[in-house]
């Protein structure tokens, strides 16, 4: 998105490179190169000479763009129903670039009688957004952070019933 204009030169004279004045969501103009998917030639508003030498000639220079970063934090997320019982241990935040898919951590809390499901993006929830070892993480935020929330399923179990020699 956003526009930059065109900016004119005269050969053998030095002349500043127009600011950018182009945005792309999620990633950071770092400066500009001489061909499409060329590195960075000429930082924003860099003073050049001599582009090209031939009249009324266009020299074309492109944006180049880098992915920005956002960290993932999460949260152990005590379910409501969990009467007594802490959520303990940690899971490490991780690092996640944007426009690239990725896994969210594995999980490093544990809670007594419950089975952790996943994560997800609301504190409370009941399903999971995000398992750990599925590519489903992708532009959370376009930087900075994001806190996931550990989801919890209570475990089920059956009892069992011995008649302990009673006459039937």
């Amino acid at each position: 998105a956003g526009k930059t204009k065109d900016s004119t030169h005269t050969y053998n004279s030095d002349g500043a490179l127009t600011a950018n004045g182009y945005t792309l969501t999620g990633w950071t103009f770092i400066g500009w190169a001489t061909s499409k998917n060329g590195k960075v030639v000429y930082n924003d508003g860099a003073t050049v000479t001599n582009l090209t030498s031939a009249a009324n000639d266009k020299f074309t220079l492109y944006a180049v763009w880098q992915a920005n970063t956002y960290k993932v934090t999460y949260d152990g997320n005590k379910p409501d129903g969990a009467i007594g019982g802490t959520v303990t241990g940690a899971t490490t935040e991780t690092t996640h670039i944007y426009d690239v898919a990725s896994s969210p951590a594995n999980n490093g809390f544990a809670l007594t009688g419950w089975t952790f499901v996943g994560w997800s993006r609301t504190k409370g929830a009941t399903t999971a957004e995000f398992k750990p070892g599925e590519n489903g993480i992708l532009n959370l935020a376009t930087e900075g952070s994001v806190m996931l929330y550990a989801v919890w399923q209570a475990n089920t179990y059956t009892v069992k019933f011995n008649k302990n020699n009673a006459n039937a």
